[in-house]
């Protein structure tokens, strides 16, 4: 008689309702929950990706068209190092190649040594010089002795 019985009449007359509407009920909240949670993450992924992720853009693939230079040295030298790939994008002033030293460490040598060889042969001219300036006071002495000789004979023949 309480299977024909609707619920509330199953309860006014003191039976419990059966067991497997309690699992019913408990699947259907389970169920509710986990839509809402679905919803709420799937939410939050939304609010995340408008605010953050629309402005990343990512590919494998893509070639973007720019100018490429070719280099050539101003100076030879043995390359030691490279910092740059191909298609890389440099800016202004970077190094984009490392030279070895020892090439122009011995052309810095060969300058430092062609310059105190100057600078010796400058401080031999200035020497050369007091002495040319020397005789020059000399002859000049000499010339003036003898243009005195001059006048007095030229004085005394006449």
């Amino acid at each position: 008689m309480a299977d024909s019985l609707p619920r509330s009449a199953c309860v006014r007359i003191g039976h419990r309702y059966p067991p497997h509407s309690d699992k019913k009920y408990q699947r259907k909240l389970v169920l509710i929950l986990l839509t809402m949670l679905f919803l709420l993450v799937g939410c939050i992924w939304f609010v995340y990706w408008y605010q953050v992720l629309r402005h990343h853009q990512e590919t494998d693939d893509a070639y973007v068209a720019g100018n490429q230079v070719q280099l050539m040295s101003q100076v030879s030298g043995s390359v030691t190092r490279v910092n740059v790939d191909n298609t890389d994008f440099v800016k202004q002033g970077a190094v984009l190649v490392e030279l070895d030293a020892t090439d122009a460490q011995l052309a810095f040598e060969r300058a430092q040594t062609a310059l105190a060889n100057r600078v010796r042969q400058t401080h031999q001219l200035m020497i050369n010089s007091k002495q040319y300036q020397a005789n020059i006071d000399l002859y000049q002495t000499e010339l003036n002795k003898a243009t005195g000789d001059l006048a007095r004979r030229e004085t005394l023949g006449m």
